[in-house]
Order: C-alpha cells, then sequence, then structure tokens
C-alpha cells in the first residue's frame, strides 16, 4: 500500500478471518502478504499495531558473502557481485548451484561463481549487417564477477532487500534484489543507465542475465501467445513472453520478468537478454535509462506441476491495493 501518512513502528493486518498477518514499512509504504483474494473481487484488511515485533527474515553478512535465511530458502549473495552463489530449498533440501561458492576438495577450493544465479553478462557481437533482425556470432562474453557494491538497504517480517550497484563500461546498473519470507520467488528491481553503443567497429553489446541451475537432462520450455512451447536447449536466442522455464522431472526453475521478450537455454543454464545495442537502422537503440523486473522461481516438479502459468501472470498483474475509509457493511 503506498503513501500511507501514518504506519505504526510494527504493523499488524488483521485478515477476513480475522488471523494475524505481519507487515513492515518500507517509507510510506506498507508491505504485506494478501492471501485468498477472489479473482475480479477484493478483500479487507485493517491494521493495527503490534503487540511485539514479528521474525524478521535473517540476513548476516559472512566472509565474501549475505548469508539469507527465509522459511523456504537459505541464499549466499556475493558482496562484490549480487550473484547467488548458493540457493537452498529448504522445502526439499535441494541446492540449486553446482560450484557457485567455494567447495573444497582434496587440496583446494573451487567456484565457478559464472554458472550461479543472478550473474549479470555482457556479451559482444561482432560486426554484421541487419543488426536489429539478426544475431551474430558472440566473440566476447564478459560476467560482471566483481566490482559490485552490496548493501543491506531493508530487511523486516516481509522481505529483505539487498541492494546492489555496478559500474561497468559507461554505463551503471542497479538493483534491489528482494527475498520474500513467504512468496517462494526472488526478485530482481533494476534500473540500467545504459549508455553502451553498437557501431561496425566494435559490434553489438548485449546485457544478459543467466541462472543457471544443477539439473538432470532439464527441458526447456517458454511462454508464446495461447500457450507454451517446448524448445531445444542448446543456447539460441528466442522470443517467448512472460516467463521460461527448465525443468527436469523433479525440480526446475521459472525465470519471470515484465518486459522482455528474448530468452536463451544451454543445458541447465536460463538467460534472458535485458538490452541490445543494434546500430542498423537505429544507430542509438537501447540507450538511457530503463527501469524492470524480473524473477526467479524456483519449484519441485514441471513448470505445470509448479503453476509457473499463473506465477507469470502475477508478476505481471499485481494487487491492487487501496486505502479505504472504516464503514459499516461488508463493502469498503
Amino acid at each position: 500500500v503506498a503513501g500511507l501518512a501514518d504506519i505504526p513502528e510494527d504493523p499488524v493486518l488483521i485478515a477476513p478471518d480475522g488471523s494475524r498477518v505481519p507487515g513492515q514499512r518500507s517509507g510510506s509504504d506498507l508491505l504485506f502478504v494478501a492471501r485468498d483474494v477472489p479473482a475480479l473481487g477484493h478483500v479487507v484488511y485493517h491494521f493495527v499495531p503490534a503487540d511485539a515485533p514479528a521474525e524478521s527474515v535473517a540476513v548476516a553478512e559472512e566472509g565474501a558473502y549475505f548469508r539469507v535465511e527465509t522459511p523456504v530458502f537459505r541464499a549466499m549473495v556475493g558482496r562484490a557481485s549480487g550473484i547467488i552463489g548458493s540457493l537452498v530449498d529448504k522445502r526439499c533440501g535441494r541446492e540449486l548451484n553446482a560450484y557457485g561458492t567455494p567447495k573444497w576438495g582434496t587440496y583446494v577450493g573451487s567456484a565457478r561463481p559464472e554458472l550461479a544465479l543472478n550473474v549479470l553478462q555482457i556479451s559482444d557481437e561482432e560486426h554484421h549487417g541487419m543488426t536489429a533482425w539478426l544475431m551474430n556470432q558472440v566473440h566476447r562474453e564478459q560476467s560482471l564477477l566483481s566490482g559490485a557494491t552490496v548493501t543491506l538497504a531493508e530487511c523486516g517480517p516481509v522481505r529483505a532487500v539487498l541492494h546492489v550497484e555496478h559500474a561497468v563500461r559507461s554505463s551503471r546498473i542497479l538493483q534491489e534484489i528482494v527475498f520474500y519470507r513467504d512468496p517462494d520467488r526472488v526478485d530482481f528491481e533494476t534500473f540500467v543507465d545504459w549508455q553502451e553503443v553498437g557501431t561496425p567497429q566494435t559490434g553489438v553489446p548485449n546485457l544478459k542475465v543467466a541462472f543457471t541451475a544443477r539439473l538432470d537432462r532439464p527441458e526447456a520450455t517458454f511462454e508464446i501467445p495461447y500457450g507454451a512451447v517446448a524448445r531445444p536447449g542448446d543456447g539460441q536466442e528466442v522470443p517467448a513472453l512472460r516467463w521460461a522455464d527448465v525443468s527436469a522431472d523433479d525440480y526446475g526453475i521459472s525465470v519471470l520478468n515484465d518486459c522482455k521478450y528474448g530468452y536463451d537455454a544451454l543445458g541447465g543454464r536460463l538467460r534472458l537478454t535485458l538490452l541490445r545495442c543494434t546500430y542498423d537502422p537505429d544507430r542509438v537503440s537501447d540507450q538511457g535509462e530503463h527501469r524492470f523486473r524480473y524473477s526467479l522461481y524456483a519449484h519441485a516438479g514441471t513448470w505445470r506441476e509448479a503453476d509457473t502459468v499463473r506465477q507469470g501472470a502475477g508478476f505481471n498483474q499485481p494487487l491492487l491495493a487501496r486505502v479505504a475509509e472504516v464503514s459499516d457493511g461488508t463493502r469498503p
């Protein structure tokens, strides 16, 4: 709920069934999780001061990482990158990453953070014609593994937020990584001041984000108009709408987004193209400021069993909250 003037220090909301739902102040906004809202309908919550503060999402600094613990996930987020190097699904005891954080073998520790979650990448295509229509060979790819500033921006009973700042080449990337206490999603609210330029001399720069999960023989599926289609996970970029998914029989990950349409899958890696600087016919495409959101939805079973379609729709059409005066009757 945005723009509330008087929010109690530790708000609690009373649901229609009388249960108590923890709230969280975020500036002038009130955050809480509304449940069982009927389609084309509404529910009414009343907020009151809490008798005692609710338990917050647990966040602690642990060496080169922030350790974030919710009832659903245990995550290790790189303090120099914003990469989620380890994500354990506590519901089934499953680690999504193979070597996103150091794993100690016989002699030395080994880590491959570029094969983790939320890995921002800049890839450069070589010069070619019709750049707005065609993608061509990539001659350079840079994963943003270090050099970022990561701070804890918010922590409460509803969510914890890590703020990430990257300065790379001529551009700037600001991101808020949102871990929720209850919803089994991790959201990435992203602002990019993109000043890269594609030219015949330098080629076509792209900004992508990669999520790599440890899955056994996964299948890639992409949302299309009025349906979904399975495509080979061969690394080729393909069009899709609100979500794409890579899943094995027992587990998978979906990447949801609110405005991007280019995905590629390679085995257990799913990537989303965020920006692409073509120069034919538009010489300055995608330059400037951009705001967009994407989300990691890790799930047991296949995308059908996990209801990824509903998750993608909800991410793009969130509930609308309004403040109403208290009145008699059953309607606000």
